[in-house]
């Protein structure tokens, strides 16, 4: 003989079901987000416009051959009074590589040796420091610009580009909004990009102009700075559809520049 039975609650299981068809997912509506900040450079006062630094009109950034000697000097201009710099000349660093039995350097197939932690053949770096002529040695960043040049950017000694022969440093003396360089990037059309600790500079060759809170950027200390793809027009200004210029800020959030004053003509009264 077999007994079975069975139980259900049927009202607590309707209950729990209700319960969860009830918990809707909230929406967030479109309209209760805050627009971004949209800062239109020509509308600003001429106070507050992009500053215009010509290099012609500063003083000339100091270029430092590498030297090939000791007893070599320099006088860096700093604001306690001016500073001599002694130079020296650049230091080779050699590294040990992979050798076969017969004392021949194994080489990979695009030609390189194998680095090996230690013994065994040389390979080299050479070093570089304000001892050679650049600018600090503490360096917050670097890029290689499409003409081969080498930039550095420092914490507090400005930039230093390198030609493989010398350094030429930039400072706020020359028109770079800080000393602090925390980022570099180059744009489409060949302008430099520094992201400092007051600001972003752009660099055309000739000029530094500088952007700021005041024009709209987030935050004055700009940690990173790309571009996204763009074309351009046959006046090789940028055309709709990209070209924006995005910086990583400190605390402000990110800002994009569309570009659409990137020309602003250079006030040659600054």
């Amino acid at each position: 003989m077999f007994y079975y039975s069975s139980c259900s609650n049927n009202s607590s299981e309707n209950s729990w079901q209700e319960n969860q068809e009830n918990k809707n997912p909230e929406i967030v509506q479109q309209d209760t987000t805050t627009p971004p900040k949209i800062t239109i450079l020509e509308n600003l006062a001429d106070s507050s416009k992009p500053k215009c630094f010509l290099l012609g009109n500063t003083p000339k950034p100091q270029t430092i051959t590498i030297p090939e000697i000791e007893g070599t000097s320099y006088i860096l201009q700093t604001k306690s009074g001016p500073k001599k710099i002694e130079l020296s000349p650049p230091k080779h660093a050699p590294l040990s590589v992979l050798k076969n039995n017969k004392g021949e350097v194994i080489k990979d197939n695009n030609g390189s040796p194998f680095i090996l932690g230690e013994a065994g053949g040389y390979s080299n770096f050479t070093n570089y420091t304000t001892d050679n002529g650049l600018a600090l040695d503490a360096i917050a960043c670097g890029l290689r610009d499409k003409t081969g040049n080498l930039w550095f950017g420092t914490d507090g000694g400005g930039v230093s580009r390198y030609d493989g022969k010398s350094f030429t440093n930039f400072t706020t003396a020359q028109g770079l909004a800080n000393n602090g360089v925390l980022s570099i990037t180059e744009d489409k059309t060949g302008n430099l990009w520094f992201g400092t600790q007051g600001g972003v500079s752009r660099y055309d060759g000739k000029s530094f102009t500088n952007f700021t809170t005041a024009q709209g950027l987030a935050n004055n200390t700009v940690f990173s700075i790309t571009e996204d793809g763009h074309q351009l027009g046959t006046d090789g200004a940028r055309m709709n559809g990209g070209g924006n210029l995005w910086f990583g800020t400190n605390g402000g959030g990110v800002s994009r520049y569309d570009g659409s004053r990137a020309n602003h003509p250079c006030n040659k009264n600054t």
